[in-house]
């Protein structure tokens, strides 16, 4: 089977069905069916769970976040939109999967016109090779969903770099990002911490306790997908 993304919006990415404005670069089967996260899940953090509770992770260690809005669980084909929105800023994935999270929080949240959405940084170093912030860019398109005024003065940043931690643990995670962000411009206001995937939640943790630390009123996650990771592991 074809795992490559089709790039052309002349058919779907996944099938080469046409496709509508609405669910492009997918067509409307191919969208209805990726695996959404549904309500059997952390009121906290999202992990899927049997039922909607809070998990362990969160009961034992409450996150800086109160909540999180997220609408794909990250499983296949999830990747086929995210890993192009990492290397390419106009990925038509980026406006779907902005769609589908500003969907998601209007759907969910008392006032969601009252966030600030913040794109989770990328360090200096890995920006300036990457050329661009894939959160960033959502916050931006979600912000244009839901007429959310972009930060003007507000800032989160990473002055600290960690070369890639995938296939680090959680702890190890943890420990890379103690002390990794700092925040200005936040005070007084209730922010929306925006990234594409949330795995393990150490890196919105640091950027969560950075943002309340510089006066933000609350913090909740807004980001495309979450890795489906047993409770005790996320």
């Amino acid at each position: 089977m074809d795992t490559t993304p089709h790039y052309s919006l002349e058919g779907c990415w996944f099938c080469r069905a046409a496709v509508t404005a609405s669910s492009a670069p997918l067509c409307v089967a191919c969208l209805t069916q990726l695996p959404w996260l549904g309500t059997s899940q952390c009121h906290c953090c999202a992990v899927p769970l049997p039922v909607a509770a809070v998990c362990r992770e969160c009961s034992e260690r409450p996150p800086p976040f109160i909540r999180s809005y997220i609408p794909l669980s990250y499983r296949p084909p999830v990747g086929r939109l995210i890993e192009p929105l990492k290397r390419q800023c106009h990925s038509p994935a980026a406006t779907l999967l902005a769609r589908l999270m500003a969907a998601t929080l209007s759907a969910n949240h008392r006032e969601p016109s009252g966030l600030l959405l913040v794109g989770l940084p990328l360090h200096p170093r890995r920006a300036l090779r990457r050329g661009f912030s894939q959160a960033a860019l959502l916050a931006e398109l979600v912000g244009t969903q839901l007429g959310i005024a972009a930060p003007t003065t507000a800032r989160l940043e990473r002055h600290r770099y960690q070369p890639p931690q995938r296939g680090q643990s959680r702890h190890q995670r943890l420990a890379n990002l103690r002390d990794s962000f700092t925040a200005i411009g936040v005070a007084g206001r209730h922010i929306g911490l925006v990234d594409d995937v949330v795995t393990t939640t150490a890196t919105a943790r640091a950027a969560g306790a950075a943002l309340l630390a510089a006066g933000a009123v609350s913090v909740e996650l807004v980001a495309a997908a979450r890795t489906p990771k047993g409770p005790s592991n996320h």
